[in-house]
């Protein structure tokens, strides 16, 4: 009877040991198929989804979930940081594959500038692309994946704004708000809103903006409508004014062939009819026109030389100007 009973338990810790050694294969492999992805290949999400536990640990507090730090068995707790670090060290998989590996896109994640987990991806896409450069992932790439998230237009411009004060994330945070302005007409005023509150200055939102990346012929843009209606908005609520002479100062930063550029482009923005229904904004396209004036009587400029560039900046004589129509720009930049 001892001896059955002593082979019996022999049989039981056999199996044992087996499940054991066959649980540790598994779990290599499965961490090995991460690193082996050096293409962008979308991970296929599994029909259940994985039971969340509230967790008051450190390490498992990466994934955030309806406001709350939260983790899940199957990704942030068992493979966040390990992986993101292992991944900064080699390079080796395509941002968009780690995205989707921690389940970046599900409808249960809520992106912030406090989110460890985030950060560390956003760090890993930035040595990415300085790395392999942007032909496999880009800034286009990286801001579809947030514009395509379950994130509202809302949460993903505070999300922007917040980044730009995260050490190392400006310039990013500065392009994600450049391309999210452009992305919906229906953000302006909510990201005039967002900056005013942020206490940004005239001269940040330009930065952010992308302004000084322009031509002076590229200006012409919804761009600097709303730059120039924040500095009449900043001047209004935080009653610090950039003068005409500070804002002309500033915009005279972006590559241009000669001055008289601006003062045609003021007078094609005057022409706007979104400036035409803003009062603040029109007022203040006719101080930087009087400042560019002033400017020129400061300097000894005599009439004829800015107007020859105006009329005819090639063959420097006035005869193309008698083709010009009464209400073009720069018929009505020559008439002031």
């Amino acid at each position: 009877m001892m001896r059955l009973l002593g082979i019996f338990f022999s049989v039981v810790c056999l199996v044992a040991e087996l499940a054991s050694i066959s649980a540790h294969v598994y779990s290599d492999k499965a961490e090995i198929a991460i690193f082996s992805q050096h293409e962008p290949v979308a991970l296929k999400k599994t029909s259940t989804s994985p039971r969340l536990l509230r967790s008051t640990t450190n390490e498992v507090k990466q994934n955030i979930v309806s406001g709350e730090e939260r983790a899940t068995t199957s990704s942030i707790s068992r493979f966040g940081d390990e992986v993101l670090i292992k991944l900064m060290k080699k390079v080796s998989m395509n941002p968009t594959s780690v995205f989707n590996r921690l389940h970046f896109g599900e409808a249960t994640t809520k992106f912030t500038s406090s989110s460890k987990a985030f950060i560390d991806w956003l760090q890993y896409a930035n040595k990415f692309m300085a790395t392999k450069g942007t032909e496999q992932f880009s800034t286009h790439h990286l801001f579809n994946l947030l514009w395509h998230s379950r994130q509202s237009n809302e949460d993903l411009i505070n999300l922007f704004q917040t980044l730009s004060r995260v050490e190392g994330m400006k310039n990013l945070a500065n392009t994600l708000q450049l391309y999210m302005f452009r992305a919906a007409k229906s953000s302006h005023k909510m990201m005039n809103t967002v900056w005013l509150q942020a206490l940004e200055t005239p001269s940040e939102v330009f930065t952010t903006l992308h302004l000084a990346d322009n031509v002076s012929d590229d200006l012409y843009r919804p761009e600097l409508i709303a730059w120039l209606r924040y500095s009449c908005d900043y001047s209004n609520d935080v009653k610090k004014t950039l003068s005409a002479k500070e804002t002309l100062n500033l915009l005279m930063k972006e590559p241009h062939h000669k001055e008289t550029d601006f003062g045609v482009l003021f007078q094609s923005l005057a022409m706007d009819k979104a400036v035409r229904t803003d009062t603040g904004v029109a007022q203040l396209l006719e101080k930087l026109q009087s400042r560019l004036f002033k400017n020129w009587i400061n300097a000894k400029i005599t009439p004829d030389k800015p107007g020859v560039m105006i009329a005819s900046p090639v063959t420097e004589n006035w005869r193309p100007v008698l083709t010009l129509l009464v209400t073009e720009p720069r018929y009505i930049l020559l008439e002031a």
